[in-house]
């Protein structure tokens, strides 16, 4: 009896270990939204069904209000986004201690000093905030194809956001833009926006502070190195298929997308994503992973399960 047990236990060992070399894996990136990371990993690999263990973030003048998506129960690649209340009260103004992004209430008695440094009616911009902080400009690459309109969003109707000379807190404010104005959405650098207003006004603030009209048309410049500054590996002579094969994307992901990964393994980061339903080129195929090609030539690796052929 002690013999026939031993056994039983050594096949039960043998198939926990052969089931451990399938288990697929995903990868997690968290989007801080402005924030900054206090602790934990803000990329994360996953075995399937597996749950992510979110960070500890914190953004000055906010509250952390979760993450936009479960990060519970993982079956695909994802990128979820912090989601932030900002805080205001009647008698909040610009402050050095990074809650210069905080609502202005348009009630607010400002400071003569603060005053002068909002955009004037005469519409000359002002290039240096009330901290005496220079405007800064985005890189060439951080502009969009075209502008996009939107509406400043704030979170009380008769309320304003600021005009932040750079993409994050603690710079003092260039002015500020009142609840429902139209601007135009230029660039972008994460979580910011960079804006000018009718009056040709130009700063930065969060991207959850505006409502989109247009789609933003990104300039189509692609990488063959990954956000982590993972090369894409190219498949061996023997790896590619006789006749390329033609599919389309089969996402599952909340945004309906996957991603172009460097190398056919998870956890080297992405090189962008294609939309659920696109048709591409499937070149070749190591193990559980295709590589194929995109209609705009975009190349990169992910699972055969993401792919339907014919």
């Amino acid at each position: 009896m002690k013999k026939i047990r031993l056994i039983m236990l050594s096949v039960f060992i043998l198939l926990i270990m052969a089931g451990c070399g399938s288990i697929h894996t995903y990868e997690v990136i968290f989007e801080l939204n402005g924030g900054t990371l206090v602790s934990g990993e803000v990329r994360q690999t996953i075995p399937e069904g597996g749950a992510a263990v979110p960070p500890t973030v914190k953004r000055d003048g906010f509250v952390f209000q979760g993450w936009n998506e479960s990060i519970n129960y993982i079956t695909s690649n994802k990128v979820v986004v912090a989601n932030w209340e900002q805080v205001s009260s009647p008698d909040e103004k610009p402050a050095s201690n990074g809650a210069d992004n905080a609502l202005a209430s348009s009630e607010t008695n400002t400071a003569p000093e603060q005053e002068k440094n909002t955009a004037p009616s005469s519409g000359v911009p002002v290039t240096v905030s009330n901290l005496g902080v220079t405007l800064e400009q985005p890189a060439e690459s951080e502009y969009f194809t075209s502008p996009a309109r939107a509406y400043a969003k704030a979170s009380s109707a008769n309320g304003s956001i600021y005009i932040m000379p750079k993409p994050k807190d603690g710079n003092g404010t260039l002015g500020r833009v009142s609840s429902g104005s139209l601007v135009s959405i230029l660039a972008q650098r994460g979580g910011f926006y960079f804006f000018e207003t009718e009056d040709g006004q130009q700063g930065w603030n969060g991207t959850g502070y505006f409502t989109l009209i247009d789609e933003i048309q990104r300039p189509e410049v692609y990488s063959t190195v990954s956000n982590k500054g993972v090369a894409l590996e190219y498949p061996s002579a023997n790896e590619y298929f006789s006749e390329p094969l033609q599919g389309t994307v089969k996402a599952s992901a909340a945004d309906g997308s996957i991603f172009i990964m460097p190398k056919p393994q998870a956890g080297n980061g992405t090189l962008g994503k294609v939309k659920h339903g696109t048709a591409v080129t499937i070149l070749a195929q190591r193990g559980g992973f295709y590589f194929f090609q995109t209609e705009d030539d975009r190349m990169g690796w992910n699972g055969t399960g993401y792919f339907n052929l014919g």
